[in-house]
């Protein structure tokens, strides 16, 4: 069952609210309180959220577009509809331009107003729960893809960019505008990019990711070592759309353990970590140095 639409009604005038409250508590679908006054709804606005808040136009101590000015102001950000029994155009028109979302013309016609406000309300609250949904989620993915210390870029099948993060900006030394009108591989060192492409080839529908480890050059034209996840988005006749990569320092892996000689060590996942440049060396590493190229972990 969908979650019932909280209104907030704030009216001085008892038998006006008590009346209001009344009529809007007939709609099975609506769960409403009621405050005499702005300070009331102040402090209801401290301790809970509501969807839509209705107020009275003028009122003693604060009126209605004082009120929204002031919940504005605190972040409030619930759809907000001023009523009043003046039917003055001016005050419709400060209303909107104040940042009220409705108005509601108290008279002898409330109960066709009403009627038309609950139609508002009910096409409107979904859609802007949709819209801070949709808000809510791109700040969670900025401060993830933006703020976190991967690199992430998207490229076409032929290597142009679509996409890059603000750690690739930083990395590269080059605006967004600029980046995404050109070439990943450009970055990457001539002797690498033939495996690497081999590697990207390689790739399925069912087997869509690969590690492979090899550096790119930055905008100080100093080449960096990374770990890159590559990602193939395939269509449905299984032609490769694009490539998500995802670039992380390799000096900051940790290896547990060493595989035993002649055996492969298998990795928990689906991807291949490859090595296209070659590995740092330690003593006793003939073996890995004959193995330099395409090494399995």
């Amino acid at each position: 069952m969908p979650q019932a639409i909280a209104i907030l009604c704030i009216d001085d005038d008892p038998l006006f609210l008590n009346a209001f409250k009344a009529r809007l508590e007939k709609e099975t679908d609506l769960a409403v309180t009621s405050a005499s006054n702005a300070a009331e709804a102040l402090d209801l606005l401290n301790r809970q959220y509501f969807d839509v808040i209705i107020s009275d136009y003028i009122m003693p101590e604060m009126d209605g577009l004082t009120l929204l000015k002031e919940i504005r102001e605190r972040g409030g950000q619930s759809i907000f509809v001023v009523a009043t029994g003046k039917r003055l155009a001016h005050i419709a028109k400060d209303a909107l331009n104040t940042g009220a979302d409705y108005y509601l013309q108290k008279g002898t016609d409330i109960a066709n107003e009403v009627s038309q406000l609950l139609d508002f309300v009910r096409t409107r609250v979904p859609q802007k729960n949709a819209e801070d949904e949709l808000v809510a989620w791109g700040r969670f993915y900025n401060s993830i893809v933006d703020n976190g210390p991967e690199l992430i870029c998207r490229i076409k099948p032929d290597g142009a960019l679509s996409f890059v993060n603000e750690p690739c900006v930083h990395l590269f030394k080059k605006p967004y505008q600029q980046l995404v009108q050109e070439n990943f591989f450009a970055y990457v060192p001539d002797s690498e990019r033939p495996e690497i492409l081999t590697c990207l080839q390689a790739l399925s529908p069912q087997k869509p990711d690969c590690l492979l480890l090899h550096n790119v050059l930055a905008g100080d034209d100093r080449r960096v070592l990374l770990e890159w996840g590559y990602h193939g988005f395939f269509s449905a006749q299984g032609v490769v759309q694009e490539y998500q990569l995802t670039g992380r320092d390799a000096g900051s892996l940790i290896r547990i353990g060493r595989p035993d000689v002649g055996t492969k060590q298998e990795l928990p996942s689906a991807a291949t970590r490859i090595w296209i440049t070659q590995p740092h060396r330690t003593a006793g590493s003939s073996r890995r140095k004959r193995e330099r190229s395409k090494r399995s972990y």
